[in-house]
């Protein structure tokens, strides 16, 4: 083979993987749409639980104060 073919058959390879990993990128994104379609469709019987405010204020203050970030 001359050196030019030898330069185009590569580029050619380079050119065929890439079309591979496009065809691989869209499989896997065509499931994360379908996986989202299905979450987004999902809901619960029960509603979710209401956190009171002063109490998950008083937990973040008690965790930023035994982190040493109570002046953060």
């Amino acid at each position: 083979m001359s050196k030019y073919d030898v330069e185009v058959e590569g580029r050619l390879k380079k050119l065929e993987q890439k079309a591979n990993d496009i065809g691989v990128i869209e499989a896997m994104v065509s499931a994360l749409e379908t996986k989202v379609a299905a979450l987004e469709s999902h809901s619960h019987d029960t509603p979710a639980a209401s956190t009171n405010n002063e109490e998950l204020s008083k937990k973040i203050d008690y965790l930023f104060k035994h982190l040493g970030l109570a002046n953060w």
